[in-house]
């Protein structure tokens, strides 16, 4: 992705903005939480430890006889270990759920604007307008995919087996003991971030199918009730409908659909129960 920094920046400045409180408000709500998570967590695991003395391998071996002293260099030592995983591939997958949702929402105003005109309004010169602006999202839906493809389906990858090991742990009957908060974060950032990305993605999809669908429909009554649908509207309606389906994937491995989250689920439980149960 650093490689690819200024297609990103570009990306950014070249992405339709989109008046939603919904959006704003989750990706807010996601940052937050996610920059919270790796504050808030070091600190309880810190003042749930039993034993002071089991906290000498934070500083090497090296006794502290201040207490309090301790307990700093813990949370900041463990807020740096959760910087690292999740909290930077979260902000990595928040990046790219907020440019796909703000493309979907996009798609679905296009997909509003079409149904305000009447069959008789919906002239050439409106579909062209609509189908521009169409235009435009696909060009940015490819760089989206460009510059996340790689990325995201590694992110997915490692969470998928941080999944099936913590899944597995349980399935064989580990005791986790008074780390168990520790495996259920893991475990539930790692299961959210999974299959929010895989819906959030796969809504492009289903938003691209909705758009053909409005403009079809009104097409198609201009034409079965008016008469007036020209031969350049044709072409404009068959380019159109000849485009295969935009769909985002991982490196061309995983298409990020919404039934993709039933086979990544049923993948995880399958799987893991053939690992644990192989001798």
């Amino acid at each position: 992705m650093r490689s690819k920094r200024k297609l990103i920046t570009s990306l950014l400045q070249s992405v339709p903005v989109v008046n939603s409180s919904l959006y704003e408000k989750a990706i807010n709500c996601l940052v937050f939480i996610n920059y919270f998570t790796c504050l808030i967590l070091p600190a309880i695991l810190i003042n749930t430890v039993v034993n002071p003395k089991s906290l000498a391998s934070l500083t090497y071996g090296y006794e502290l006889k201040n207490s309090s002293l301790l307990s700093v260099i813990g949370i900041l030592k463990g807020s740096l270990y959760y910087v690292l995983y999740p909290c930077t591939t979260n902000i990595v997958a928040i990046f790219y759920i907020s440019l796909c949702w703000r493309c979907s929402l996009y798609l679905n105003n296009l997909v509003k604007n079409i149904s305000k005109y009447t069959p008789k309004e919906f002239e050439q010169s409106k579909q062209l307008d609509i189908l521009k602006n169409r235009a435009k999202i696909c060009r940015e839906l490819k760089s989206i995919e460009t510059v996340f493809s790689l990325p995201i389906f590694l992110i997915i990858v490692a969470n998928f087996l941080m999944c099936s090991s913590l899944l597995g742990g349980v399935l064989i009957k580990i005791k986790f003991d008074r780390d168990n908060m520790i495996f259920m974060f893991y475990f539930a950032n790692a299961i959210l971030c999974v299959l929010t990305t895989l819906w959030v993605a796969g809504s492009v999809s289903i938003e691209m199918n909705r758009f053909k669908e409005a403009f079809h429909q009104t097409t198609h009554e201009r034409l079965l009730y008016y008469h007036e649908t020209e031969r350049e509207e044709i072409h404009l309606k068959m380019d159109l409908f000849s485009e295969p389906d935009f769909v985002l994937t991982g490196y061309n491995i995983l298409s990020f659909r919404r039934n993709t989250i039933l086979g990544v689920i049923g993948t995880l439980l399958t799987y893991t129960v053939l690992v644990v149960t192989t001798n």
